[in-house]
């Protein structure tokens, strides 16, 4: 559903929320008002974490990053409904849930305008999880004894579960537009990617291979220079089950349902 009152649209997914989002919603303040805010992050999106109706959920609000965000901190030119940054997430983000790929949820995102310009925000459900990769690989093969065969099997394991979620998810068509380390995320029950902040979808190509090349990159960044050799040599399990996650995905007619889904017209 969509509200809108002067130069702010809402938009509120219905299968999460009976009624539509409000504006004071999009506020930290307001949650914390309410005794309701439960913690923050940082990274190129300010995230808050507030709990409602028995649930937690992330408010992201928009923000650039490198020397264009130096001055211009929020700021977007405006070029129709569509196209805006947050209107395009949330919509992805509805039909990547509607398939059942794991990623966050969205509750509900807003964009408000001034001149030629608008900022916006994006409420997803919070992904319960135990590590981001980054956390996971920097804390085992920071360890001085990381390179046993303990530790080599683990890695495997996890990375081959990386590639095979990374994998269904380019089955789908979901071209990632900065898949890397901190937003996958490692929960017990799985695997799951978040942030598909200008993502898109696209047929087969060679953006795929590069989607796992930035992953790749990400990983060597972040893990201790000392374990890249190690990294390396586990590496092939993510491309091998990477390739198995996009074999299964597309012979179950998932790639098909979003092409359709985001069809002209549909």
């Amino acid at each position: 559903m969509i509200s809108r009152k002067g130069s702010t649209v809402i938009l509120t997914n219905p299968a999460l929320s009976e009624n539509a989002a409000g504006d004071e919603w999009f506020d930290p303040t307001y949650w914390s008002s309410r005794q309701q805010l439960s913690g923050s992050a940082s990274g190129r999106g300010a995230v808050a974490f507030f709990e409602h109706n028995n649930e937690r959920w992330a408010l992201r609000h928009y923000q650039r990053g490198g020397l264009v965000g130096r001055f211009n901190r929020d700021r977007y030119l405006f070029t129709g409904h569509s196209r805006v940054r947050a209107v395009r997430e949330f919509e992805l983000l509805r039909k990547l849930i509607d398939i059942g790929l794991p990623t966050a949820a969205p509750l509900a995102a807003r964009y408000r305008r001034s001149g030629a310009w608008y900022r916006a925000d994006l409420i997803t459900r919070f992904v319960p999880h135990r590590w981001t990769l980054a956390q996971y690989l920097q804390q085992v093969l920071a360890e001085s004894d990381a390179d046993t065969a303990k530790t080599r099997e683990a890695l495997k394991e996890v990375l081959s579960r990386v590639g095979a979620t990374v994998g269904r998810f380019q089955a789908a068509g979901v071209c990632h537009a900065d898949l890397n380390c901190h937003n996958v995320l490692l929960a017990d029950g799985g695997t799951h990617i978040i942030d598909l902040d200008r993502g898109t979808l696209q047929t087969p190509g060679p953006w795929q291979q590069r989607t796992v090349a930035r992953l790749k990159r990400s990983a060597l960044k972040v893990s201790p220079p000392e374990s890249h050799a190690l990294l390396l040599d586990c590496w092939p399990a993510l491309e091998s089950a990477e390739s198995v996650g996009q074999e299964s995905t597309a012979g179950s007619g998932a790639a098909r349902a979003v092409t359709a889904r985001s069809a002209p017209g549909r």
